[in-house]
């Protein structure tokens, strides 16, 4: 066990200038192909850098942006919040509060596979800037604003890592600069097709909106005239003449029928001579 204690005692002592050689990196492509976005940037999370830490605090600032003291001559994190900083543009803040993940129990990311477990590995994996959109809508809001970011802006993030007292214990570099994606301004989005200007799409609906009651009033009128009925045509009738003989010889006294059939007209019986 000799060798081995001074290894691990050598480990422990290199521990935290390991991690302040290191650097917050953007998450994994294959989990987030759009990264960043305009309003967000999703980041690696610090996993078993510096395992006596009980905290981790992610710091985010602009660049350009003063660098001021994260913590104070006691090493207490004393960065500003994200209302505190314009967003970060007047200094670094607190983007989050995260618990320092430890080596033990942490889940696979090939258990990915499972969609039950996605959502937990990932928060176990990664942690979204600008992910809370109502932080600061909301009056009873506690806690630390991780607020939308700026389109088209550069910033830097680094995390720091706290004991149960939030007084620093390590930390790490600054990020190299990342920006955020540049949003298209609403004159420029092509209105396909042929880029039609915003008089021809407001004439365009609403001819299409006279369109379509003209075919409701038609279906309603050709539904009426079926319910209702067609107006029926008259009958055309023809009047026919018949004239009825009796081919048999006759005898004396027996009574010829001889008529001509018109309309409604009834046999009219006539004596012979």
């Amino acid at each position: 066990m000799g060798p081995w204690r001074y290894l691990i005692g050598l480990c422990c002592f290199l521990q935290a200038p390991l991690a302040g050689a290191d650097m917050p990196l953007l998450a994994n492509s294959d989990f987030f192909s759009l990264n960043p976005t305009q309003t967000t940037i999703a980041l690696e999370q610090p996993i078993c850098m510096f395992k006596s830490a009980v905290n981790v605090y992610l710091i985010g600032i602009v660049a350009g942006a003063p660098n001021t003291p994260l913590y104070d001559g006691n090493k207490k994190v004393n960065a500003s919040t994200y209302s505190g900083t314009q967003g970060g543009k007047t200094g670094p803040y607190i983007v989050a509060k995260l618990p320092n993940q430890q080596c033990i129990n942490i889940q696979a990311l090939s258990n990915m596979a499972d969609p039950t477990q996605v959502q937990s590995i990932l928060s176990k994996y990664v942690v979204r800037v600008g992910a809370d959109v109502t932080c600061l809508t909301n009056p009873n809001f506690v806690g630390y604003c991780n607020a939308p970011l700026q389109g088209n802006t550069q910033y830097s993030f680094k995390y720091l890592f706290t004991d149960s007292g939030d007084i620093v214990q390590s930390e790490t570099s600054w990020s190299l600069g990342i920006t955020t994606v540049n949003g298209k301004a609403s004159s420029t989005i092509d209105t396909w097709p042929g880029r039609r200007s915003g008089g021809m799409i407001v004439l365009t609906s609403i001819l299409s909106t006279l369109m379509f009651f003209v075919f409701i009033a038609y279906v309603i009128g050709f539904a009426y005239s079926i319910a209702n009925g067609s107006p029926a045509k008259e009958v055309s009738r023809h009047d026919t003449q018949t004239t009825a003989v009796l081919q048999k010889a006759q005898e004396p006294g027996e009574v010829t029928y001889s008529s001509a059939l018109t309309g409604s007209e009834r046999y009219a019986p006539t004596q012979q001579a």
